[in-house]
């Protein structure tokens, strides 16, 4: 009985102190927690981007014990492939803090990067980490580490993609529009900019339009142009933002119809765009204007 305890004992301390805090990487923006270590046992909860949770590395399965940290209720207990599991803080080999400007002070950064004599230090909302140099953000501020000077903030409205190259920093802001499969509305890289290293000094290159058309085809087009008479005079209708992003997507795809019913689209549908229409066309204006220039 005694040795039974102290084994007990042992297991409980190893444990603790293999425990660490994660967070997802899966592209499909959440994890099926199972009951047992593997894809046959049944799922019991699963784990949403930006949920923090307790992990137990293990090196004899590749099916890791996974403990939820909810607000609320009670934890669930399950385990998770390692492939969709990563630490959600990262040691760093120096004593970088987050700033004390919008609620971050004595945090530790999600990502740092070294860009030339500065170290650049990432705070904020991490909702997916890919890799060591890579992560999923939102709200969040690009500091310098020695001084924690603010360098830029990106507010709650903008998630972004933020890839260490091991040069530059490039941030990639993502946005929900039409460029899945027959126009699907799928999370995409919009627009994307870098941090470098100018002469010992940090600088931002211009912004570049960084949307995948890819999966958008000749075909989808010629097929939604050939709808556009139809909404001649339609005025308000249910999918009005479908309709404008659908535009969007096409004229950036090089329709020039698209392209002036786009830019002509109130008097098209005889309708005055206000509030969130007005919103979301101008949005998508400037995306128009970011493609146009030279």
């Amino acid at each position: 009985m005694k040795n039974f305890f102290i084994l007990s004992l042992l297991f409980s301390v190893s444990s603790l102190m293999g425990q660490k805090t994660g967070i997802i990487n899966d592209p499909d923006g959440y994890t099926n927690i199972r009951r047992g270590q593997g894809v046959d046992h049944e799922v019991v909860g699963r784990i949403e981007e930006a949920d923090q949770f307790k992990y137990y590395p293990n090196k004899r399965s590749d099916w890791w014990k996974i403990e939820t940290m909810p607000y609320f209720g009670e934890p669930v207990i399950g385990f998770v492939h390692k492939s969709r599991i990563q630490p959600y803080y990262l040691e760093l080999s120096n004593n970088c803090k987050c700033p004390t400007r919008y609620g971050q002070g004595g945090a530790i950064p999600v990502l740092k990067a070294e860009i030339g004599n500065t170290t650049v230090t990432i705070c904020g909302y991490l909702k997916q980490r890919h890799s060591e140099h890579s992560i999923k953000i939102s709200e969040f501020t690009i500091s310098d580490c020695q001084t924690n000077k603010v360098i830029r903030f990106y507010g709650a409205v903008t998630t972004c993609e933020v890839i260490y190259t091991g040069e530059a920093l490039e941030i990639v802001e993502l946005d929900q529009l039409p460029v899945g499969k027959n126009f699907q509305w799928v999370e995409t890289p919009c627009k994307k900019v870098k941090i470098t290293n100018d002469s010992g000094d940090l600088k931002f290159t211009n912004e570049q339009l960084a949307i995948n058309l890819s999966r958008i085809t000749e075909k989808d087009i010629n097929s939604f142009v050939h709808k556009l008479p139809a909404y001649k005079d339609k005025g308000y209708f249910e999918g009005v933002e479908d309709f404008i992003g659908k535009l969007l997507v096409c004229a950036l795809a090089g329709s020039e119809q698209c392209q002036k019913v786009f830019y002509d689209i109130e008097s098209h549908l005889n309708f005055a765009f206000d509030g969130a229409f007005k919103k979301f066309y101008d949005d998508c204006k400037l995306i128009m204007e970011e493609d146009r220039s030279p």
